[in-house]
């Protein structure tokens, strides 16, 4: 396990997509190291490409998967930014219950997790803006 250094924070994201490399991309400006998790190696060679340190494997994998995680480094963050992959033969809670909870117990003494979601919940179909005052309307 990589050990933490308070002067160089270490963070790890897992679901590094849309947002998760924007976030990266700004922990890494203010000195992080920082670690993704993705499931393909392609996608590892494009976090690399942005000075994100990727691990490869899958939150959802069972216990002997080749696939699944294992050996992560020991960080300051975590930041859980998955999506629901629709293509992915995962169920909701698999993902966000399940995968949450082999990430958690990695790495059990993680000071801060930092939970992020999609809007989508709300059902809005226009492009206006959600906020907490906007009235749900789950079509999923």
């Amino acid at each position: 396990m990589t050990s933490r250094k308070s002067d160089n924070p270490s963070r790890l994201i897992v679901g590094c997509g849309y947002l998760g490399q924007r976030v990266a991309r700004r922990w890494i400006q203010s000195g992080s190291t920082v670690f993704a998790t993705t499931r393909s190696a392609a996608n590892a060679d494009i976090l690399s490409s942005e000075n994100i340190l990727p691990i490869i494997g899958d939150v959802t994998a069972a216990e002997g998967s080749p696939e699944i995680l294992s050996d992560l480094p020991e960080v300051d963050t975590i930041l859980w930014a998955v999506g629901f992959d629709r293509n992915a033969n995962a169920s909701y809670h698999d993902v966000h219950v399940t995968g949450l909870l082999h990430i958690l117990e990695q790495i059990p003494n993680t000071p801060r997790v930092i939970f992020i979601s999609s809007t989508g919940v709300w059902g809005n179909e226009t492009a206006d803006d959600v906020d907490e005052s906007t009235p749900a309307s789950p079509t999923r």
